[in-house]
């Protein structure tokens, strides 16, 4: 067994770029190892098989197919009539051994192009806390949301899920507000009612904005 084993392993545990392109550098070789010195493909189809469309699994399938490409061998050894692999001199295990070693190294390079496995940038404090805060935002609104659809529907509500309108400040009701209309879930007599008061209200800032005009003049 080759050494640094346990290394590798752990490096692989930690997610350690190098170390994964390593080990699926040496995965690589051996089935398409098996394939270019038995003709069979059945290892490596078993592994693509497992690969999702995104992410790094979409790299490691470029990579497969890069690694097929830089091999340039459409069919591996076939002994039904010259005998095991083994047994061949080096005249005609020559060209698969080359193919193994043009497709591994493909197969890394294309990994390590894709920036595969890179370790994800650290985000600052202030990114931390606007995710942080986004994330109550958006629980919050779920919330509000829930409660607000049982008392459309008459269900009852416990009192600590209730939020008073000073607590969630004026940003907060116009939001609720702005949903209720957009989404038609308010009832008409409470939707006149809004027209109403903001008409009314519209009228009290002209005629301040008037006052306010002539006692400058």
């Amino acid at each position: 067994m080759a050494s640094n084993q346990l290394a590798a392993i752990i490096g692989l545990i930690h997610r350690d770029q190098a170390h994964t392109v390593e080990a699926l550098t040496g995965a690589f070789a051996e089935d398409f190892g098996h394939f270019a010195r038995s003709n069979n493909r059945q290892p490596l189809e078993t592994a693509v098989t497992m690969l999702k469309k995104g992410g790094n699994d979409a790299h490691i399938a470029s990579a497969i197919t890069a690694g097929y490409k830089g091999a340039n061998l459409a069919t591996g050894y076939v002994g039904a009539q010259s005998g095991k692999y083994k047994a061949q001199p080096e005249s005609v295990t020559a060209v698969f051994e080359a193919a193994i070693v043009q497709a591994c190294d493909a197969f890394k390079a294309s990994l390590v192009e894709s920036k595969a496995f890179e370790p994800a940038a650290k985000k600052t404090d202030a990114e931390k806390l606007t995710a942080k805060t986004e994330k109550a935002d958006k629980a919050e609104k779920v919330l509000n949301d829930l409660i607000t659809a049982k008392i459309q529907a008459g269900e009852l509500v416990r009192a600590s899920d209730v939020v008073t309108g000073a607590e969630l400040g004026q940003s907060a009701i116009v939001d609720m507000l702005v949903t209720m209309v957009r989404d038609n879930t308010l009832s008409p007599e409470n939707m006149q009612a809004l027209r109403d008061e903001l008409s009314n209200a519209d009228k009290r800032i002209k005629a301040a904005s008037k006052a306010a005009a002539k006692a400058a003049a």
